[in-house]
């Protein structure tokens, strides 16, 4: 565990990594199933905002959590609210699914 890094560029290119992992494998599974996502706010070193989306829903009779995706964030909900419904339009995914926020 001491040999990992855990700078703030290394957490930033895992996330970075992540949401590009996250898109394609994810889509069909998601958009079968009622689900509930949840935005949180991250700032990193250079003071730049990211939004992190995820999201939770049930498929085959498990619970799952997942990672959606993380975006350059600019300083009001209404730039996060167009980025979220931008990856919903990607993904394909329903607003009508959206059991909670």
């Amino acid at each position: 565990m001491r040999r990992i890094s855990f700078s703030s560029d290394t957490i930033e290119r895992h996330i970075s990594g992540m949401s590009e992992d996250a898109r394609p494998g994810d889509k069909l599974t998601i958009a079968s199933a009622m689900f509930c996502f949840h935005v949180d706010e991250y700032t990193d070193v250079t003071s730049c905002a990211q939004l992190l989306v995820f999201v939770r829903y049930i498929h085959s009779g498990d619970h799952k959590e997942e990672f959606l995706f993380c975006e350059e964030q600019q300083t009001t909900s209404a730039d996060a609210l167009e980025k979220i419904k931008t990856f919903f339009d990607w993904a394909e995914l329903q607003w009508k699914c959206v059991c909670g926020i």
